[in-house]
Parts: C-alpha cells; structure tokens; sequence
C-alpha cells in the first residue's frame, strides 16, 4: 500500500514560504545598509555588498524554487497555496525584481 502525501493547510505553507523570503530579502538589505554606513574605503566595500547581493540572489532562487514546485503541481492545494503568496506579496513595494517578476506571473497564471 503507498503512503499518501501529508495533506497541506495552504495558507500556513504559502505564509511559510512568504516569510522566509521576506527574512532573508530583509536581511540583505539590513546587511547593504550597515556596509554603506560604516566608514571604509570603496575597495573593501565591494566584497561585502556583493555578499548581500548574493544573499538576495539566493533568496529569490529558493522563494521562485518554491513556487516552481507548485505551480507544477496543479491541484487545489497548490491553487490555495499561490493564491495566498499572491495575496501576501501582491501589493508590496519593497520585493525584490525578481521577486515582482515571479508574483506578477503567478497572477497571470491564475486569472488573479
């Protein structure tokens, strides 16, 4: 007999998911600020934006990984689950590109 997928609540998981993107995107940016305030010469200030960058980066990978494994699902958990990402994030100002990108396809998508 084959062992059935735990059934999801959709909207703890999309909030799972928004809010570890909203963490690591805010931790980057935290990061970027405290460099550009601290009083050091130019050429060591590059290394150290880039690393925030990347952790931007990294997140924007695994948020659009994430959505990626339910958008190819198509079930009605996975429906619920984009519904509510796009409900929490939709209307933010503060995503990053890519993060505006993914969500403005997930409401293509979904006829939102």
């Amino acid at each position: 007999m084959a062992e059935e997928a735990p059934e999801v609540n959709p909207v703890k998981e999309a909030r799972r998911m928004v809010n570890m993107y909203l963490s690591e995107l805010g931790w980057s940016r935290e990061k970027k600020r405290t460099v550009e305030r601290q009083l050091i010469p130019a050429v060591e200030k590059n290394p150290k934006i880039r690393d925030a960058e990347e952790v931007e980066l990294m997140a924007d990978e695994h948020f659009g990984a994430q959505l990626d494994k339910w958008r190819e699902e198509r079930s009605k958990t996975s429906w619920l689950v984009l519904t509510e990402v796009v409900k929490l994030l939709g209307k933010r100002n503060d995503l990053s590109v890519f993060g505006k990108r993914m969500i403005n396809r997930i409401k293509e998508e979904l006829l939102l």
